[in-house]
């Protein structure tokens, strides 16, 4: 997937159509001379995406807030183990995140998820009681403990920036 020019067209193009200021007649893009002039004169990408996401329902919004608490990547075993969901229905809320652009699969070594934007993981991270994003991150630094338990210098940065969003100096200044 590009995350250049005909993505930034097509998520421009969605934008302007769920506002009203573009509609389709005959097959063909129609600007809306009044709508349009109420039409800010930049429109970014990623503002777009976080305007997106406000209209998802709860489910969605609440993959994206744990892809954020987790730095904007995380792996399938990680989403599972925070968000509670069936695993069926969490491969359908990811597959449905990445048909919607709001999510990227990297298919790297271990397979993982990828937010879109730094702006969309920023807008999740602060929609996040500050309780509830400590709490947050503290599982994903004991997970990420039980995960790197062998080798702990593998992932000593991810640890240390978890259990510092956690609160846990002490915890965080040990890695």
């Amino acid at each position: 997937m590009t995350r250049g020019i005909p993505y930034a067209v097509e998520e421009a193009t969605k934008a302007l159509a769920e506002r009203g200021i573009i509609y389709k007649r005959g097959g063909k893009w129609i600007l809306h001379p009044e709508k349009a002039r109420e039409m800010p004169v930049t429109v970014v990408l990623e503002d777009l995406l976080v305007e997106r996401a406000k209209d998802l329902s709860d489910k969605f919004k609440q993959v994206l807030s744990l892809l954020s608490a987790a730095g904007g990547r995380a792996d399938f075993a990680l989403i599972e183990h925070l968000s509670g969901f069936r695993r069926e229905e969490l491969f359908y809320l990811l597959d449905e995140l990445v048909h919607m652009r709001f999510l990227m699969k990297d298919p790297g070594e271990t397979p993982c998820y990828v937010l879109q934007s730094p702006k969309l993981r920023e807008h999740f991270l602060r929609q996040l009681p500050e309780k509830n994003r400590r709490k947050l991150h503290y599982t994903i630094g004991r997970f990420l403990e039980k995960r790197h338990r062998e080798a702990p210098d593998e992932a000593v940065e991810a640890l240390a920036h978890q259990f510092f969003e956690a609160g846990d100096e002490k915890r965080a200044l040990g890695y």
